[in-house]
């Protein structure tokens, strides 16, 4: 006998070394009730996993009996399986997002679900940008399709040289997430804004303040604040 949801092994009456039972329940609570999974993607599983350490198994995944879909939970030295319900929500560690099940329609990017499927999710896409050439540098397609973009956040993670400043944005609004931002670290800039929405990838562009000084050296870290509405169901 096991719970109705995860499956969490019952103490059976007049059971005998019970506290293993008991142990193993608590090694899968201790690994779901984080809500955190490593990946959603890694088709095979790790060769040394830590205790807790848990996968969503992707189509054609391999840990140990575990059933594509299901989640995937290290405990007492093999692969437990652990079937998640309707709205059952993880952060995917490898995706910087949370997935939700979607019930028939698997793992998809969200944090709610309506009851026909529809999903919004929150997500922060961070990146790392080498200033060494130039007076600009693009981070292509920094900004996904169909999203809304509540800004952009910068911080100088290693001294810029060249320019004293710089600027953060998009073609035809070079600040539209920042200017004026010193060159040394740990300079830093919320680049927040009214809510835009965007219908295909877009470039960030780092930006000389004065548009004409050659970047010789530094690096840049972005991360970019979007609510991501999900796909229609079919």
């Amino acid at each position: 006998m096991s719970t109705a949801r995860y499956g969490l092994p019952y103490i059976e009456a007049q059971q005998a070394q019970k506290h293993v039972t008991h142990n193993e329940a608590l090694d899968l609570l201790d690994g779901l009730l984080p809500g955190v999974v490593a990946s959603a993607t890694v088709a095979a599983a790790p060769a040394s996993p830590s205790d807790g350490e848990a996968y969503i198994v992707p189509t054609g995944g391999t840990f140990g009996e575990v059933a594509e879909g299901h989640l995937a939970v290290y405990s007492g030295g093999s692969w437990v399986d652990v079937t998640a319900t309707f709205g059952h929500r993880v952060l995917v560690l490898d995706e910087a997002r949370h997935r939700i099940n979607a019930g028939s329609r698997g793992w998809v990017p969200g944090q709610v679900i309506g009851t026909q499927g529809g999903t919004l999710g929150l997500r922060a896409i961070d990146f790392e940008a080498d200033l060494s050439s130039g007076t600009q540098v693009t981070i292509a397609n920094a900004i996904p399709q169909r999203v809304i973009v509540l800004g952009v956040t910068t911080w100088v993670a290693s001294n810029i040289t060249g320019p004293d400043q710089i600027k953060v944005g998009i073609s035809g609004e070079l600040e539209k997430f920042g200017g004026f931002i010193w060159r040394d670290a740990p300079s830093s800039n919320i680049g927040v804004l009214g809510p835009f929405a965007t219908y295909a990838d877009t470039d960030i562009l780092i930006t000389a303040q004065d548009d004409t000084t050659e970047f010789t050296g530094g690096t840049v870290r972005l991360s970019v604040l979007v609510i991501e509405p999900g796909a229609a169901p079919t």
